[in-house]
């Protein structure tokens, strides 16, 4: 059979089963001439009538009869094949989950990169809600549908794998229009300045302070936000100081919108990690995407492997 057949035979079946050329061509979204065409030379070919008009209905001949069933079974194949490849494709894709301000500052950025090697490889990217005040860190996944979720913590969450990617290190920022409205060349100075909060690392300013003094800033008041991106957001709209991870502060420099105020960081005990389930433990896709993880950046470690 010539390829050229193809096509009519796909006609032919939409025309014997709506019974009507007009059905057919707004099935096939074709005039109808060119569907009643098709089927003409498809008859013509063939050498034998396939369809016949009896008082304006069609009725399919002994030869139009036996081709049908073959027709529509070659079709319902073809559908069922597609499906199958379709459905395929679709499980190509890896859904991640990350804490708000890492998924804009650090991960959504190497998203084009990753893509760029992995092209068969689609991410679909969640927000991961976290409160480190009441979890202690422990990424929510029962309620997350992802394959892979970045948080912050110490990685030693019981039945769980994780990949360290960075350590925490803690930097202070604010805007060039604050800076030049309250200069800060020293610590004392952060004593009559606006210190930004952290309504769910409320201890941030804490910890600065037990390393870094005076201990009167720990207990100092300051407007309050949920994330890290809203605390730099807050910064840039020239409200006050920031404490700000250095993978945050970094993109901020760069823009210019934030700059730097005094030498002194404080490293937390915590780090960002990749984590994932034991139930995940068997997806290619989550492995393809942690060795490239680990291929570029040389701050990331060997998975740290947790048993329940």
């Amino acid at each position: 059979m010539k390829r050229e057949n193809l096509g009519a035979l796909i006609h032919f079946e939409a025309v014997a089963r709506l019974g009507s050329f007009t059905s057919a061509a707004v099935e096939l979204n074709l005039s109808q001439g060119a569907v009643s065409q098709q089927v003409r030379a498809l008859e013509l070919r063939l050498g034998r009538a396939l369809l016949l008009r009896e008082h304006a209905r069609l009725r399919l001949t002994a030869e139009g009869k036996r081709l049908l069933p073959a027709v529509q079974l070659a079709l319902t194949l073809v559908s069922d094949a597609w499906a199958e490849v379709q459905d395929r494709r679709e499980r190509r894709i890896l859904k991640l989950a990350a804490l708000p301000t890492f998924a804009s500052y650090w991960l959504i950025p190497k998203i084009a990169a990753f893509r760029a090697t992995h092209l068969n490889i689609e991410l679909e990217v969640h927000s991961l809600p976290a409160d480190f005040v009441r979890d202690s860190h422990f990424p929510k996944l029962d309620n997350v549908a992802a394959d892979i979720a970045f948080t912050y913590g110490d990685g030693a969450w019981s039945g769980m794998q994780s990949l360290r990617l960075f350590d925490e290190r803690m930097l202070l920022a604010c805007s060039p229009r604050y800076l030049a409205a309250h200069p800060i060349t020293k610590i004392e100075h952060l004593a009559s300045a606006t210190l930004i909060q952290h309504t769910t690392r409320p201890n941030m300013w804490q910890e600065w302070a037990n390393q870094h003094g005076p201990r009167s800033l720990a207990a100092a008041d300051g407007p309050r936000f949920e994330h890290f991106f809203m605390i730099a957001q807050a910064a840039r709209a020239d409200i006050g100081v920031a404490l700000l991870p250095e993978f945050v502060l970094n993109r901020e420099l760069a823009s210019g919108a934030l700059v730097r105020i005094l030498p002194h960081s404080v490293a937390t005990r915590m780090s960002y990690h990749a984590v994932w389930t034991k139930a995940a433990e068997d997806n290619v896709l989550l492995h393809t995407l942690l060795a490239w993880l680990t291929s570029t950046s040389s701050r990331c470690s060997e998975p740290t492997r947790q048993s329940s």
